[in-house]
């Protein structure tokens, strides 16, 4: 008996099966016709395409001399969005520990937080610590990075 219901509980599973991959096939078709027509609809021929990029790779560029400005400007950038990012990390760390031990703590002790806190609030109260620390130390130090960076300018400019 036993051995009759694992021999058709496996014929139910390949069965399935089959029909997941007819399934899965015929969905996979339809995704390609699809996209082949967006293609078709869709601005510039791919030939056309492929001969402009090509000619455009032999074509005669001339540096701007504004280009290594935007350039340097759009490091100086990144640098600072780097810069906060990792701060806002540490702050986000650190006060997630920080809110975390009174949260914890009045949960376990006072009445009122054991009987309204439940984990849903907890987690809330501690990610909002997190989170808030995050964007406040990030923008901080953002702003405070291109504050130096425009103060470097403007002696870099005078020097000239």
């Amino acid at each position: 008996m036993l051995k009759e219901n694992n021999v058709a509980a496996s014929a139910f599973v390949s069965d399935l099966l089959e029909i997941l991959r007819v399934v899965n096939k015929n969905k996979q078709t339809r995704l390609s016709e699809n996209r082949e027509r967006k293609k078709e609809r869709m601005g510039i021929p791919s030939e056309m395409r492929d001969t402009w990029v090509n000619n455009r790779k032999n074509a005669l560029l001339i540096q701007s001399p504004f280009e290594d400005q935007i350039q340097q400007k759009s490091l100086r950038a990144k640098t600072c969005t780097q810069e906060g990012a990792r701060k806002g990390f540490k702050a986000a760390c650190i006060w997630g520990a920080v809110s975390a031990v009174p949260t914890l703590t009045a949960v376990r002790m006072i009445p009122w937080a054991k009987a309204n806190l439940n984990y849903t609030a907890q987690a809330l109260i501690i990610s909002a610590a997190s989170i808030a620390a995050y964007f406040i130390t990030a923008d901080k130090t953002i702003l405070e990075c291109a504050r130096k960076n425009a103060q470097l300018q403007q002696a870099l400019s005078r020097q000239q």
